[in-house]
């Protein structure tokens, strides 16, 4: 399955992914400055991910935004960086909507948590994990497509995980 994950902000980390099971294979990455819908597509920078046909994503993972750093006082950058967050994460969920693709959103700690086994875990921890984790992965990568990569491994595993309870609530196996 086809996953594309994304890091919203002002620098927009992106991933895609071809996942099945424990297994993930990189397909392409980068951070973009510039993000761009139109129908069927998301550009990042000019780097079109298509969201119909054989080559769509099957799943679209954003990671939220859910909270700020507290500092003496907010000030306009930190409230220009979220707003420009929150806009990238409504316009891609939206984007997966109007294609009909499922979304996860998860919070940054929680996937750090199950992936790399801390909450806060730095971005040293991260590149280990997604190098040791991603067959083709490159050596040089951004942090933010770092990011992306381990906000959709663990959307992926997640959307997989209510699948199977899906089914199983559906069809329940037989008393023996």
């Amino acid at each position: 399955m086809i996953v594309l994950g994304v890091d919203p902000g002002q620098n927009i980390g992106w991933t895609a992914l071809d996942i099945h099971g424990a297994a993930a294979r990189w397909i392409a990455s980068g951070v973009a400055r510039q993000l761009t819908i139109e129908p069927g597509r998301i550009l990042f920078d000019g780097d079109a991910v298509v969201l119909t046909g054989d080559c769509a994503p099957a799943l679209i993972v954003v990671e939220s935004v859910n909270r700020v750093y507290p500092r003496e006082r907010f000030c306009t950058n930190m409230a220009t960086a979220i707003a420009t967050a929150e806009r990238v994460c409504g316009q891609v969920l939206g984007a997966a909507a109007a294609a009909l693709i499922p979304t996860e959103e998860v919070a940054a700690g929680t996937w750090r948590s199950a992936l790399a086994g801390r909450a806060n875990a730095d971005d040293a921890l991260v590149k280990k994990f997604v190098l040791a984790r991603v067959t083709g992965w490159p050596r040089r990568s951004a942090s933010h497509a770092r990011d992306a990569a381990g906000a959709a491994i663990y959307g992926a595993m997640r959307h997989s995980f209510q699948q199977l309870i899906r089914r199983a609530a559906k069809d329940p196996p037989a008393a023996t």
